[in-house]
C-alpha cells in the first residue's frame, strides 16, 4: 500500500508505522486521516492512539476516519445474526473477531481526548467519524 501510495501522491511522505508507533512529525500536522483500518485495534489502543493524536495535531486539528463501527452493542449482534442466516459464515467470524466497536465508545474516547465528535452512516457498516479537537475550553 505504501508503495501505492508513492505512486499516486509522489509530493506526500509516506512513512512506516502503525496507529500507535510511527516516526513523529517534524510539524504538528493539520489531519490524520484513515480508512478502513481503525477496527483493528482494541478499544484501549484506540484510547491511546486517540490520546498520541491529540498531543501531535495542531490547535485546531481534526482526525477523519471511515470505518466499521456500530451504534451499539445490540445493533452489532443484529448484523452477526442476519449474516448467520444469510449464512454469510466468513463475514459473522470477521464481525465477532475483529475489534469492531460502538458510537458511544468512541464518543467517549474522543470526548476525553479534548475533540467534538460527528458520526455519518455511509452504509449498513461503515461510519465517517469527524472529530474536530476543542480550542480552549470549548
Amino acid at each position: 500500500m505504501r508503495n501505492r501510495a508513492k505512486g499516486k501522491l509522489p509530493n506526500v511522505p509516506i512513512v512506516d508505522g502503525d496507529f500507535l508507533a510511527f516516526p513523529m512529525p517534524e510539524k504538528n500536522p493539520d489531519t490524520i486521516a484513515s480508512t478502513y483500518a481503525f477496527h483493528h485495534l482494541t478499544d484501549e489502543e484506540k484510547r491511546k492512539a486517540v490520546a498520541l493524536y491529540s498531543d501531535i495535531l495542531n490547535e485546531s486539528g481534526k482526525i477523519v476516519f471511515a470505518d466499521t463501527v456500530f451504534i451499539n452493542d445490540a445493533a452489532k449482534q443484529a448484523i452477526i445474526e442476519e449474516a448467520l442466516r444469510n449464512n454469510h459464515h466468513r463475514l459473522a467470524v470477521d464481525l465477532q473477531t475483529e475489534y469492531y466497536t460502538t458510537i458511544p465508545v468512541l464518543r467517549k474516547i474522543f470526548e476525553e481526548n479534548g475533540f467534538r465528535i460527528t458520526f455519518k452512516q455511509m452504509n449498513a457498516f461503515v461510519w465517517l467519524i469527524d472529530a474536530e479537537k476543542r480550542r480552549g475550553n470549548q
